[in-house]
């Protein structure tokens, strides 16, 4: 970070009258901030006496307290300097380049060359789940974090990042796929036209159900804000699984990778969290992955929020892009003869930890992943306590998507 240079505020009393310092409110060294009351006084009325309101004299900058020129009882004269901040704000929180601490904007007037300069601040992380424009500076950002740390270990619980498409759910924008098919829920995102048909994984609400026991949840995908909104919206439509902690394609700082923005989210290490994706590329070797087989409901359709890094086309991107929607699309033929591209995907077994405290850190020794083509594999982390639980979610061959809690 770039050294703040400092600036020197001198502060007085605006009155038109004598004035009486009744109090200081700060010393030598203080470090203020902005609307902080520096003083207080009262203004001289007729016949030389002293009004008996108090009026503050408050600082407009976040600074130090350099110098204070008059002793508490003194009379000032109108437009006498009072006080002198050395102002050193680190711009440590800021929102759309402006400093919320001392309201400065950090937006230079742009430079010869066309280009916008911003003065030099502090603030990098951001950490904010769907506000990317509030960023703190890493100092604020590891106490922050610290708290979150302590919060979790308070309630016995770690963190868990699971991902959307083709991990919790499988979406399509097949313009062939007939509407009102038996768990298959159809939105539209607002300004946009196309059609998206979500399919739930099997048992994914009681899966998110037995493991939001021992952790707090947060979605982290590669699509978009109003995507991720409508499909948390289905699979936890009162937000008492998810609430609002989902990170998008939005707010991530590399579109080909999910690793810098779980850094600005967890500030203070990933040794507290654990992550359920159906891409290992995304996570850059994170220890901490419990790779799932991608969930596949949709013939002809892969993952739709697919990094454009990797070989599959989006069809989501393409429609962004206002693509004819109307293009030739590989179909699947039921025996009832409908267009419809539905296929089955083969089961899966995912087994997630459940660990006791104390023994509340995570670490790539503790992430079993039973796979199974048949049913479900009973695999024990390497290590770990007797009597450590899993939950699990199976992919079973039977057209039956419903939870027995799926109403929850």
């Amino acid at each position: 970070m770039d050294e703040v240079p400092p600036s020197i505020h001198t502060f007085s009393i605006s009155a038109s009258v004598p004035c009486k310092l009744v109090r200081w409110y700060v010393q030598l060294g203080d470090r203020v901030q902005k609307g902080r009351t520096l003083c207080t006084y009262v203004q001289q009325v007729d016949g030389g006496r002293w009004e008996e309101r108090e009026q503050n004299v408050r600082s407009s900058v976040v600074g130090i307290v350099a110098e204070l020129f008059q002793k508490e009882g003194a009379v000032v004269q109108p437009g006498t300097t009072v006080a002198k901040i050395e102002e050193n704000c680190e711009h440590s929180v800021v929102v759309y380049d402006l400093c919320a601490l001392c309201g400065k904007n950090l937006r230079k007037p742009p430079n010869t060359h066309g280009g916008t300069d911003r003065h030099p601040h502090s603030a990098t992380v951001s950490m904010i789940h769907g506000i990317p424009e509030l960023r703190i500076s890493r100092k604020e950002a590891e106490v922050l974090g610290n708290k979150d740390k302590q919060r979790l270990l308070q309630s016995q619980k770690l963190a868990l990042v699971v991902d959307l498409d083709q991990t919790l759910i499988h979406t399509s924008m097949d313009p062939n796929i007939e509407s009102g098919l038996p768990d298959v829920h159809m939105f539209t995102l607002p300004g946009y036209s196309a059609h998206y048909h979500c399919r739930l994984r099997p048992h994914v609400h009681s899966f998110l159900k037995q493991v939001s026991q021992y952790y707090e949840l947060h979605v982290f995908t590669m699509g978009t804000k109003s995507y991720a909104k409508c499909v948390t919206e289905i699979i936890d439509p009162g937000k008492r699984l998810f609430c609002d902690r989902i990170i998008s394609r939005d707010e991530c700082f590399d579109p080909t990778s999910k690793v810098l923005q779980l850094k600005s989210v967890f500030p203070c290490g990933d040794s507290m969290v654990a992550i359920i994706d159906d891409r290992e590329d995304v996570w850059g070797g994170c220890p901490n992955l419990v790779h799932v087989k991608p969930y596949v409901f949709f013939a002809g359709t892969a993952d739709i929020n697919a990094p454009p890094t990797t070989q599959s086309t989006s069809r989501h991107e393409e429609e962004m892009r206002h693509l004819d929607p109307h293009r030739p699309l590989k179909r699947r033929f039921l025996s009832s003869g409908a267009a419809i591209a539905v296929k089955r995907e083969h089961p899966v077994a995912v087994s997630v930890p459940i660990p006791h405290p104390p023994h509340m850190a995570i670490s790539s020794r503790s992430f079993p992943v039973a796979r199974s083509l048949g049913g479900t594999s009973e695999a024990k982390p390497e290590g770990a306590a007797s009597g450590g639980k899993h939950v699990s979610f199976n992919d079973n061959n039977n057209n039956n998507n419903n939870d027995e809690d799926e109403g929850d």
